[in-house]
């Protein structure tokens, strides 16, 4: 909240008033326990040890999906387009959110994703996940630090059928 929300708002308040985005409602989630809320369960014993509150990302997609914007909805005036943005802990659970519950946001931003959780198997599974996707996001954007390789091996992008699909790199 403190770190990232400032900058956000301040980026789309700018685009906004040069009027190079259409009007936006920028959510910001304050988060208790994140390693809970953006990590699935791992199968990785030394995850389970190192991070015992980890694996609840699934309660959370359902509160991104249902509780979150029925209240946004009933509160602001909405269009159905949605985007999800997501940075480290918040880019694996983004990134799981497009590969495994996809079809409710239409883009996806997603930066520097801790692919590595999980001894890589989000990244590990990209190739069939990708593979059984029925929903396409209109726009995806990724960045990555070089923090970890997997990191920057797992945003790397072809062109398939007009649809934006992972490309693993080995």
């Amino acid at each position: 909240m403190n770190e990232d929300f400032f900058h956000v708002s301040g980026l789309l308040r700018y685009f906004d008033d040069h009027e190079m985005m259409p009007p936006t409602i920028l959510v910001g989630i304050a988060n208790v326990d994140r390693k809970r809320d953006f990590t699935y369960p791992s199968r990785d014993s030394s995850d389970q040890r190192d991070f015992p509150t980890t694996g609840g990302s699934a309660k959370f997609i359902d509160f991104l999906q249902g509780e979150l914007p029925a209240f946004v909805d009933k509160t602001f005036r909405t269009t159905k387009h949605r985007t999800l943005v997501g940075q480290s802990l918040g880019g694996l659970l983004a990134t799981e959110v497009l590969l495994k519950s996809p079809g409710y946001f239409n883009d996806y931003i997603i930066i520097s994703p801790s692919l590595w959780w999980d001894k890589e198997g989000l990244y590990n599974d990209m190739d069939s996940l990708v593979n059984a996707l029925e929903a396409f996001p209109d726009r995806l954007f990724v960045s990555v630090g070089e923090e970890y390789p997997v990191m920057v091996a797992g945003s790397q992008f072809d062109q398939v059928g007009g649809n934006c699909c992972p490309k693993k790199i080995t």
